[in-house]
C-alpha cells in the first residue's frame, strides 16, 4: 500500500493541488495528514480533490482554527480526523500519526512507524524497531516544500521535492 505522508500545509493551496496530483497519478493509495493544514478551504480542497482514505491528526493551527470542530465530516466518510494522536493499522503496519515530536514517544513504543510533522524540516530514524519519520512541509516555509511516500509493503520511502515536479 502507497501512503502520502503530508504536513504542515498552512493553506498553501498551489502547493497541494501540486501534491495532490502527483497522488492521483502514481497510484498512491491513502493520504496520511501530520497536521497544521490550516483553513477549512484547505480541507474540503482535499476532501473534495482525494476520494481514497485520508487519516489526519491535529496541529496547532489546526486547532488554534477549531477545523477538526467545525469540518462536516458527514460529507466525506473517507477522511478520518483525529485529535493530537492517532495509532491506525494498514496493510498489517502499525501506525501512528502525531504533529508535535514530542508527543510521539508513546507512539514509537507500540508502532512500526511514526509519522510527525510540526518541524517543517524532512527527517527520519530509526529509534528501536520504529521508523520516525517527517515529511517536511507543504508550506515552503523554512525549508523546502516536501511530502512523502512509503510503501508499507517493503518499507520504502522516497522524499518528493514539489521543485522538481512537472506542473
Amino acid at each position: 500500500m502507497k501512503l502520502a505522508i503530508l504536513s504542515d500545509i498552512h493553506n498553501n493551496l498551489p502547493n497541494l493541488e501540486k501534491a495532490l496530483d502527483f497522488c492521483l497519478t502514481k497510484n498512491v493509495d491513502a493520504i496520511i495528514g501530520c497536521g497544521d493544514w490550516g483553513d477549512l478551504k484547505t480541507w474540503k480542497l482535499i476532501a473534495k480533490t482525494w476520494t481514497k482514505p485520508i487519516y489526519a491528526v491535529c496541529g496547532n493551527l489546526d486547532a488554534d482554527n477549531n477545523i477538526f470542530q467545525t469540518f462536516p465530516r458527514e460529507q466525506f466518510p473517507h477522511l478520518q480526523l483525529f485529535d493530537r494522536t492517532a495509532e491506525i493499522i494498514l496493510d498489517n503496519k502499525k501506525i501512528g500519526l502525531v504533529h508535535w515530536p514530542e508527543f510521539a514517544q508513546e507512539l514509537i513504543k507500540r508502532n512500526d512507524v511514526v509519522f510527525y510533522g510540526h518541524t517543517h524540516k524532512p527527517w527520519e530514524e530509526m529509534i528501536g524497531n520504529c521508523l520516525f519519520l517527517n515529511p517536511g512541509n507543504i508550506a515552503n516555509q523554512f525549508y523546502k516544500s516536501t511530502f512523502a511516500v512509503y510503501d508499507t509493503k517493503d518499507n520504502q520511502r522516497s522524499l518528493i521535492i514539489l521543485d522538481h515536479l512537472q506542473t
